[in-house]
């Protein structure tokens, strides 16, 4: 399991993180990595529950106090999620 700091705050539009996400608004990037962009909690539950696991979580700072993401990132952390 990874610790605590794990969990890093983006603050820079620059950050990698974001720019790939944006890049893979393109099909042909999406297509070339095998990534895609799968938007919101219920969906990102809805995944887990398949054993579906993101290879990267982004969630926004208010969002981080719902019960329900708290114990989604608890999950994601223990499988070594970014």
């Amino acid at each position: 399991m990874r610790e605590a700091n794990a969990v890093k705050l983006v603050t820079s539009a620059a950050n990698p993180a974001i720019k790939l996400v944006r890049a893979l608004d393109d099909k042909k990037h999406r297509r070339e990595t095998g990534l895609y962009v799968a938007e919101g909690l219920r969906t990102a539950l809805t995944a887990a529950e398949q054993n579906v696991w993101p290879e990267t979580l982004i969630f926004s700072n208010e969002l981080k106090q719902h019960p329900k993401l708290r114990d989604y990132l608890a999950r994601c952390l223990a499988r070594d999620i970014e």
